[in-house]
């Protein structure tokens, strides 16, 4: 018996769990997540520069006194008085010139204090700074004035006395010199550099991850991804003078989201006509490259040993050429952010510093290409996406969800040459004016808090980090986990810079789990219009809500302070569960499951220290044990469940975005419906005087 007062391998009403029922921890499929995983967070604290560079100069000031007496001039009171007072007034001048000093440049690699993190561009400013430093250096040897008289007397006459009386003067020639030494540095600044927020504040992501695949039956393919590229806006466009265009950026935009994250990236298409609708409804934009170049294509970075320069500075020369500019030097304002690639440490396999040398050749490669064409300005910040999966085969903090991966590659960027590269730019100065992390996941927001947020925090202070695919759609409370990963986006002592929703429509192409996702599906029978993709025509679905999960809600009768004890062998403990209706949900996820037992307190580390027992028969009794709630897999027979209205899953993004939302009859804008004689589809024709054809998106 444990302190907890349960058996050992036993949890309540349980019999002796045998050893192979013990749960491991692993990576889930897809976005690469990772269930029912804790890890203790190490202390951390962190050194103020500034209180340290004070310490030095103390130090050095103190030194210098203690040397006073090698000085010369003055009696020994006044001299060491003189000392004393010029030491004091120079060690206060110095200590407020590092102050103002630190807090006008500030190194984004160390931790300056929460308040001062987000200041994407600490390094550098507009223009060209010049900084003079004179000194003065005067040597003055002081003027000695010495009259020597010398008085003979001599008698001439007995009647006449003559005093002659010599007077010699020398004197000693003052020189003074002024020696005047002036040096001038002059700092350029780098011709790109990401832009700052207003207020000096996080620049929030309330984003939304948009692939748009028109295909249902699972399995199925289509010749290009690139919902960015123009001649996609029959899915993401206004209806235009053909009545065309699904709006689904305008619905994002109702929805109170301010970004929207892409995937697929063909270079030979434009993307300028994307932009400038995302910049009508001031939405920003985060792109993603293609893994086309980085392991599909031929001549792909896996046949260069995971070189990609070449590779990725032919593709990014396009994508600047083909809409990332505005105009020939200038990016456009609404590119935020470019993803280098998505989960390459599922995709890049073997040592880590195969992924490495992939990610840090392609960085160096954007920097290249934005050279070789004048890039200058405001410009986007790079990233890599990583899995929340844990790394095994990184050397550090290969325990903790992602922060294995991003740490490598922190690493190479600093030493490129590491991981057997030689750059053609200052890498590592780049890595910190323009680089965030990101991260995908299906946690819930307790879990990214706890596994991913403050570790973090203790490792990464001056780089911020984005969660580029977030979704938990089994999380038994959907409206309260949106509602606490935004605070935690919104909290400003945090690096969490924000999150895109994964995603916005159903992916029917993927099949099984992944069809979880999203928040809106595809109507079957209703069609706007269709859109040319390859050679071939797709068509463009009405969209249909989808509603937001609540394991929680179908269970049974929740009994606090009874332990319901099974005979059944079956079962398992699941460690960090926050609440009886996540325990209920989990339980739900096993057909052996019949009843469940969730202890508040179980003395785990961290600060959910509950735990959750699911147990495969129905209690045979039920035993009194304070802290602990059961309940049953369903309802009792004759049970009457309270009935809840539908909640659906836009609804709750908008509530946890702010967004005014929209109406259910607002995303599919169509009035009339006529089958036609080419297919088998049913196509929609939009009439001018329909009153649905106009509406606040």
């Amino acid at each position: 018996m444990d302190e907890r007062g349960f058996e050992e391998d036993t949890g309540p009403g349980q019999q002796p769990l045998e050893k192979e029922h013990s749960t491991e921890l692993l990576p889930q499929s897809g976005a690469g997540s990772l269930r029912d995983v804790y890890m203790p967070n190490a202390a951390y604290q962190p050194l103020d520069s500034q209180q340290s560079l004070l310490r030095e100069v103390t130090a050095v000031s103190s030194c210098s006194l203690r040397r006073g007496g090698c000085w010369s001039g003055g009696g020994p009171h006044q001299q060491h008085s003189r000392r004393w007072l010029f030491f004091l007034l120079a060690g206060a001048l110095v200590g407020l010139a590092v102050i103002a000093s630190s807090s006008l440049h500030r190194d984004p690699g160390t931790y300056e204090g929460r308040t001062q993190l987000w200041s994407l561009f600490p390094m550098w400013g507009a223009g060209t700074e010049t900084t003079t430093t004179t000194t003065t250096e005067t040597r003055t040897t002081s003027t000695a004035t010495t009259t020597i008289t010398t008085t003979n007397t001599g008698t001439t006459t007995t009647t006449t006395s003559t005093t002659t009386s010599s007077t010699i003067t020398e004197t000693s020639t003052t020189v003074s010199s002024t020696t005047t030494t002036t040096s001038t540095t002059t700092t350029t600044s780098p011709p790109c550099w990401p832009r700052e927020s207003p207020d000096g504040g996080k620049q929030v992501i309330l984003g939304v991850s948009y692939a748009p695949v028109p295909l249902l039956p699972a399995g199925e393919r289509i010749p290009n991804d690139d919902f960015m590229a123009e001649g996609m806006d029959p899915y993401w466009g206004p209806p235009g003078k053909e009545g065309k265009g699904r709006r689904d950026l305008r619905i994002m935009r109702a929805l109170g989201a301010n970004t929207v994250r892409l995937y697929g990236n063909d270079p030979a298409k434009s993307h300028q006509r994307f932009l400038r609708e995302a910049d009508e409804l001031e939405l920003d934009v985060i792109a993603g490259l293609s893994d086309y170049p980085y392991i599909q294509m031929k001549g792909s970075c896996l046949s260069t040993d995971f070189d990609c320069f070449d590779q990725i500075k032919e593709q990014y020369v396009m994508n600047l050429q083909g809409g990332f500019l505005r105009n020939e030097t200038t990016y456009h304002p609404r590119l935020r952010t470019v993803i280098l690639m998505n989960e390459p440490d599922l995709k890049l396999l073997g040592d880590t510093s195969n992924f490495c040398r992939a990610l840090v050749s392609a960085f160096d490669a954007v920097i290249e290409a934005e050279k070789e064409q004048g890039v200058k300005g405001v410009a986007p910040n790079f990233t890599v996406a990583f899995s929340f999966g844990l790394c095994p085969r990184c050397t550090h903090l290969g325990h903790t969800p992602g922060l294995g991966q991003m740490y490598a590659l922190r690493e190479a960027m600093r030493d490129p040459k590491s991981v057997d590269y030689t750059p053609r730019n200052d890498l590592w100065t780049l890595y910190r004016t323009r680089f965030v992390n990101a991260i995908n996941t299906a946690n819930p927001a307790f879990d990214v808090n706890s596994l991913f947020i403050q570790p973090y925090d203790q490792h990464f202070q001056g780089t911020p980090v984005f969660i580029g695919e977030y979704h938990s759609p089994e999380y038994f409370d959907q409206k309260g986990d949106l509602e606490a990963i935004v605070k935690l986006v919104r909290d400003p002592s945090n690096l969490l810079l924000g999150i895109a929703f994964f995603e916005f429509q159903v992916r029917y192409d993927k099949g099984g789990a992944e069809m979880s996702f999203g928040m809106f599906g595809l109507d079957r029978e209703l069609e706007i219009t269709e859109a040319v993709i390859g050679w071939e025509n797709y068509p463009t679905h009405c969209l249909t809500a989808v509603e937001a999960k609540s394991g929680g809600g179908k269970c049974g009768k929740l009994e606090k302070d009874q332990d319901y004890v099974s005979d059944n062998k079956w079962g398992f403990a699941m460690d960090h569960i926050i609440s009886p209706e996540m325990c209920c949900s989990k339980c739900r996820e096993f057909d052996e499951c019949k009843a469940f037992t969730w202890v508040e307190d179980a003395g785990l580390p961290g600060p959910c220290k509950s735990q959750c027992w699911v147990k495969g028969g129905e209690p045979v009794r039920k035993d009194k044990k304070v802290g602990v709630v059961s309940g049953l897999r369903a309802p009792a027979e004759g049970e009457v469940q309270t009935s809840k209205k539908k909640l659906y899953v836009h609804e709750v993004l908008a509530n946890a975005f702010g967004g005014e939302g929209v109406n259910l009859s607002d995303v599919c804008p169509v009035t009339t419906t006529t089958m036609t004689s080419t297919t088998s589809r049913t196509t929609v024709t939009e009439t001018q005087t329909s009153s649905r054809t106009t509406t606040s998106i």
